[in-house]
């Protein structure tokens, strides 16, 4: 069985946004029931992504704007 999900976060604001840190705790995890096959973020900014690990082993995606 395949699963496709799509998921849109959007964000606006009265004024530009000078500067933004956000943490996003989306990414799934393959393992023996599942494979992920295909996974990314994409932004519409310009943005810098640090991909790190949280306690548990998930992946945390923190993203920057300047």
């Amino acid at each position: 069985m395949r699963i496709r999900i799509d998921h849109s976060t959007r964000y606006a604001y009265q004024r530009q946004a000078r500067f933004i840190v956000q943490t996003l705790r989306l990414t799934p995890r393959s393992n023996e029931g599942q494979q992920v096959m295909d996974w990314r973020i994409e932004t519409d900014v310009d943005a810098h992504l640090r991909r790190s690990e949280d306690a548990f082993g998930n992946v945390v995606h923190t993203l920057y704007t300047e």
